[in-house]
């Protein structure tokens, strides 16, 4: 059998595995020593279950779904030029690179431990599913933005902090996660004092030393990830995603929302951003009883030009802060939050 027909048979067999694939997951339902409990979150591209094994131990299990990406990828190849009869193969090469940087990606930083992330642990396959399984900490409770919506700014600035905090765990470790956005953050209300933690470290990359293309969402990504200007790509280029993120959850704006007129196609995302201008609206523009000192942090660290922010690190920021409104940063109990919702998972 030659290895053209291996190529063959293997995109036939991937293709009958797409069209058939079942993304029920039964009650009892289990991967290696762990019981499948249920879905907890889904995006275009992965679906994440809660998972325990007999002695109680809670992971994520991330499941990378095969069909989405090749389905993604052809509708965007055939937008730009690809002929109808080159798509299929081009997808599954694109799904076997894409799943190679993934395993890439987790071995980067499997095993680091950091106080507000969650760790990444390792890669497997459930054969059963035939599925790239990603495993890592189990991180409880809602996205931020979800979690801030019934909180007055004081309360959104505790949370916010400790999303610092998690920054600059992972700046110490010389890593930028450059994929921060409020369905990467979750608080946790169940204990007594609300916890975030942020997750998709396995996305994250080494600060230097990086050829790979940089991955992100559009929304919340520092201009010069987007141009891939990698001599000025560094930690403020995570202070960016940082500032848009807390900008959205105080106000319910986003400061760069106008990305999405060009976000289908990648040459008009490219000119938008190079003609892109520093945000003039401050938050209190949305929100009147914001100081001014919070504006002039935010807007400090949304500049276009990564010279111009205000902050290089993580722990400038949040130095700020803590000197800024010491009381707010303590704590913020559960019983001193404004939000009726209690989550227990």
């Amino acid at each position: 059998m030659t290895d053209k027909t291996k190529d063959a048979d293997r995109e036939t067999a991937e293709a009958k595995m797409i069209e058939e694939q079942d993304w029920t997951f039964d009650h009892g339902t289990r991967f290696e020593d762990y019981e499948i409990i249920r879905r907890i979150r889904s995006s275009r591209n992965w679906i994440t279950v809660l998972a325990e094994n007999s002695t109680g131990d809670r992971k994520a299990l991330t499941y990378i779904d095969k069909s989405k990406i090749i389905e993604r990828y052809q509708m965007w190849a055939f937008q730009n030029g690809t002929p109808p009869d080159d798509l299929e193969k081009e997808a599954f090469e694109y799904l076997h690179d894409h799943q190679e940087k993934l395993k890439e990606a987790v071995d980067r930083v499997k095993g680091l431990e950091c106080g507000h992330v969650a760790t990444i642990h390792r890669y497997s396959y459930d054969r059963e599913k035939d599925q790239l399984v990603i495993v890592s900490d189990f991180t409880p409770g809602v996205d931020i933005f979800e979690a801030c919506r019934m909180l007055n700014w004081k309360q959104i600035l505790y949370l916010f902090t400790q999303v610092l905090e998690g920054l600059r765990e992972i700046h110490e470790f010389q890593f930028l996660h450059l994929n921060l956005k409020p369905s990467r953050i979750f608080v946790d209300f169940s204990p007594k004092v609300p916890s975030v933690m942020l997750s998709d470290f396995g996305f994250a990359v080494p600060v230097k030393g990086y050829a790979e293309k940089y991955n992100g969402t559009l929304f919340y990504m520092a201009p010069e990830v987007i141009l891939e200007e990698r001599d000025k790509i560094d930690y403020r280029a995570d202070l960016f995603s940082f500032g848009v993120t807390f900008y959205y959850c105080l106000t319910g704006n986003q400061p760069f929302g106008d990305r999405f007129i060009a976000q289908s196609d990648k040459q008009r995302i490219l000119n938008h951003v190079k003609r892109e201008k520093n945000i003039s609206t401050p938050p209190s523009f949305y929100r009147k009883e914001l100081p001014p000192e919070l504006d002039e942090f935010l807007m400090g660290l949304l500049q276009k030009e990564p010279e111009e922010r205000k902050y290089k690190r993580a722990k400038g920021a949040l130095n700020y802060i803590e000197t800024n409104w010491p009381d707010e940063c303590k704590t913020m109990t559960r019983e001193g939050s404004t939000t009726l919702m209690s989550y227990d998972d």
